[in-house]
């Protein structure tokens, strides 16, 4: 699978960003039909759902069923953002006219701002400590784990406190089973299965 679209010609490219930003604006799968009355695409409907067909060979599209149109995948949003839409920076004076609406609008003054961002780093800190101190004391138990899906050398799940499991096996998509906690992983826990 492409992640950096360097195999993307550009008509695919301008297929995938109409595709893009007609799912943000209606929501729904987007068929050829739709992409016709892009002014910016001159192809001709067949040579749009033969580049949508590609795209989706790729990785950049999915469809939902069989006689939809297709919607972005988690590449294709990816790619969008990094390399598609046009990124608009503010300039000094936008966002001292944004603050400024802002203060008048909540009544918080930049100082007040401050406190509550240190507040909230805080607040973030002691989370993320509680956050560790739980899963640690994990280590050595028994939980059981829905496994969800395939992550590497490691099936990832999730037990019934809301902790991600890791742990290695055979096939464990959409199975239940029992997990010994055995160490601690970077946003989860680490099991063998019993």
């Amino acid at each position: 699978m492409i992640t950096d679209g360097g195999n993307l010609s550009e008509r695919k490219k301008l297929i995938l960003k109409a595709i893009v930003d007609a799912h943000i604006q209606h929501g729904e799968p987007v068929g050829s039909k739709i992409l016709t009355q892009n002014k910016q695409i001159t192809c001709s409907s067949a040579t749009i759902r033969n580049e949508m067909a590609e795209l989706e060979t790729m990785g950049y599209l999915e469809q939902p069923h069989t006689s939809a149109g297709r919607v972005p995948s988690e590449l294709g949003y990816r790619f969008y953002v990094a390399s598609l839409i046009e990124h608009y920076a503010m300039t000094t004076a936008e966002i001292a006219q944004i603050n400024a609406i802002v203060y008048e609008q909540t009544g918080i003054t930049p100082d007040v701002e401050e406190k509550l961002l240190r507040f909230a780093r805080a607040a973030i800190a002691v989370a993320a400590q509680m956050s560790l101190e739980y899963r640690q004391a994990l280590v050595g138990k028994d939980l059981e784990v829905l496994f969800e899906e395939e992550n590497g050398e490691y099936y990832t799940g999730h037990a019934p406190n809301y902790v991600k499991v890791y742990a290695a096996g055979d096939d464990l998509h959409n199975l239940i089973r029992q997990v010994k906690i055995t160490a601690l992983h970077q946003d989860g826990v680490i099991g063998i299965l019993r």
